[in-house]
């Protein structure tokens, strides 16, 4: 064998072991993926349980949305405030300490053009969402807007609208809710 012949034949030598270490890496780190992919599995799913589950504000743990209050049904009355009301009649109170998402959809149905309107809901004085609107023409205006928010039991939110406008009342174009996102 030539000096050549030996050089290439170690120079394949130590290729063919940085190979099996490298096949080696891939095999062990493959698997320590599969384990961990297991473990999350197995301990982190079992943890969201019914009391992280999506809840409004009580009755039982029914989904409900807080829907205008047709106080004034078919009216041309223009709102400053905007009285809300669940689907069966109840204020919409919070009914227990956590982090909330809440989100809310208003419909202007105002003739008037050229006209910058704020909606901000509220929790005693404090501003939780604020939904700038600009009426541009003659056209319906629908501003949406959600956000985390921590609720504590027993608070009440109040919507305003500044200035007073015509709102549409039905269910799908003005609504408000609340989803708990997590239980303190």
């Amino acid at each position: 064998m030539s000096s050549t012949e030996t050089a290439l034949h170690q120079a394949l030598a130590r290729h063919q072991c940085l190979n099996n270490t490298l096949m080696l890496w891939v095999t062990f780190l493959s698997l320590a993926q599969a384990i961990t992919l297991a473990l999350l599995f197995i301990l982190a799913w079992p943890m969201q349980d019914a009391s992280r589950s999506p809840c409004l504000c009580e009755p039982a743990n029914t989904t409900q949305q807080f829907l205008v209050n047709f106080l004034k049904h078919g009216s041309d009355q223009t709102m400053g405030e905007i009285p809300w009301m669940s689907e069966n009649g109840i204020q919409p109170v919070i009914a227990k300490d956590g982090r909330y998402f809440l989100y809310i959809q208003v419909t202007l149905q105002s003739h008037a053009a050229n006209l910058t309107y704020t909606v901000h809901v509220k929790k005693s004085n404090t501003v939780l969402i604020s939904l700038t609107l600009t009426k541009k023409s003659d056209e319906i205006t629908t501003g949406f807007h959600g956000r985390q928010v921590p609720l504590g039991k027993d608070d009440e939110l109040k919507v305003t609208c500044a200035p007073p406008a015509l709102i549409n009342t039905t269910q799908f174009a003005t609504f408000m809710g609340t989803h708990l996102t997590e239980a303190f």
